[in-house]
């Protein structure tokens, strides 16, 4: 294989993600008090999961 630096392209995404769902559910437990918002996620395309607090990788691999 000649780019094997495509490899390392999922572990950005996966720690992306998973830092994402830490960060929404420390909001849930304290910090919604001070933050008025209505998603913690930006993306419209994770709004969902991410309110849901999902693991679903279906969107990675699409």
């Amino acid at each position: 294989m000649k780019h094997q630096e495509v490899l390392l392209l999922p572990m950005p995404m996966f720690s992306d993600y998973f830092l994402t769902l830490l960060g929404a559910v420390m909001k849930d437990k304290k910090y919604c008090e001070h933050l008025k918002t209505q998603h913690y996620e930006l993306n419209p395309v994770w709004q969902v999961n991410i309110a849901q607090k999902k693991y679903s990788f279906n969107k990675f691999l699409s």
